[in-house]
């Protein structure tokens, strides 16, 4: 139809009030509020400094910064391994990096599927509970995945995943 809506919808998108515009009703009302993770931001923000702590090395890096460098250098050495396991040049240099990576893929001779139907993201997910999202990149005929690194990543996992990508890309 042409007209803008949101990904998420509002649960209450099954009825069109008379007050509202349909574009104001969709966004109205797309959750429950539950102000409980709220409640947890600070305890949170404590554990991922404490744990950037406990990441510290001879840079002299520390809490959040430390956690900053630690995911970026493992998903650098991700995206590495992985775009060599599948013969692929980086996309983007080492300084636009940050902590998620996308590892482009020669296009699929079945140009309709859709992340769902993607039979990499599928053989991932379904026979290794990999969970990376994989997708067409329209108009430059590329499909793409995607890896993310955070402190409880290890590069073990992304040698496991390059082993089953050089295997076969889907």
């Amino acid at each position: 139809s042409g007209a803008f809506e949101p990904q998420t919808l509002s649960s209450r998108a099954g009825y069109t009030p008379s007050d509202v515009s349909r574009l104001h009703h969709l966004f109205d009302y797309t959750a429950t509020a539950a102000f409980s993770a709220w409640a947890v931001v600070p305890e949170a923000l404590d554990t991922m400094r404490a744990i950037g702590d406990e990441l510290a090395d001879e840079s002299g890096l520390q809490g959040w910064a430390a956690l900053r460098a630690h995911n970026s250098d493992l998903c650098r050495r991700a995206r590495d391994l992985l775009c060599e396991a599948v013969n692929a040049k980086p996309p983007v240099p080492d300084a636009l990096l940050a902590h998620m990576a996308v590892i482009p893929f020669p296009p699929l001779t079945n140009p309709s599927a859709t992340i769902n139907s993607d039979p990499l993201w599928r053989r991932l997910r379904h026979e290794h509970g990999i969970q990376a999202p994989v997708w067409i990149q329209p108009g430059v005929d590329l499909r793409c995945l995607r890896v993310s690194a955070q402190a409880y990543n290890e590069i073990g996992q992304y040698e496991r995943l390059a082993t089953l990508l050089s295997d076969s890309t889907g």
